[in-house]
């Protein structure tokens, strides 16, 4: 009896983070124009991604730049901003439920205290990326064959419920199989 309980109030407590209101999406653009110079092309692949995380505390359907508690465009933390000798901000960030992803970032940095790169981001638009080294700047503009891709992000959570469930499966498996080796005995 007691086995009973225990297993349900551990099924039970590992279901609570699914209530949880705070989301976690991976957000990735695929395909842009490229300009270098003179040059120009499309390049149909990935190229913009990141991750963000954060509460609709206010349940407008919007998650907004002061309801975030992670955003990380191409590697870079933004609201923390911490990595030595780079300088980001993030003017404006809204992603709504139906899939709309709109923010305007920025960000530069010195390289081993000789190279310079700097990003200007306005999502749906362009990309401006300027270097100390050819090319100098890259322009990538987004058009309408751009497509963007948003996917949860899994949290720990739910591998816990999963490590779990596989554990309980295990576990009945045994018992299943030890009841009928003492039936045959």
């Amino acid at each position: 009896m007691f086995r009973k309980m225990l297993c349900a109030a551990t099924l039970a407590a590992s279901a609570l983070p699914a209530l949880a209101d705070e989301i976690a999406l991976r957000f990735m653009y695929s395909g842009h124009l490229e300009q270098r110079g003179d040059f120009s092309d499309w390049v149909p692949g990935p190229w913009l991604g990141g991750t963000f995380r954060g509460e609709d505390r206010n349940h407008d359907g919007v998650l907004e730049l002061d309801e975030l508690s992670m955003l990380r465009i191409q590697g870079a933390d933004y609201l923390g901003c911490r990595q030595p000798g780079s300088h980001c901000a993030i003017d404006y960030f809204f992603y709504r439920e139906d899939g709309t992803l709109s923010f305007r970032s920025y960000w530069d940095a010195f390289f081993d205290g000789n190279s310079y790169g700097s990003s200007f981001i306005v999502s749906g638009q362009y990309e401006i990326e300027t270097m100390d080294h050819e090319p100098y700047v890259v322009y990538r503009y987004f058009t309408p064959q751009t497509t963007l891709s948003i996917t949860p992000v899994p949290e720990p959570a739910a591998y816990l419920m999963l490590g779990a469930g596989l554990l309980g499966i295990g576990a009945l498996a045994r018992r299943g199989k030890r009841r009928s080796v003492d039936a045959q005995a």
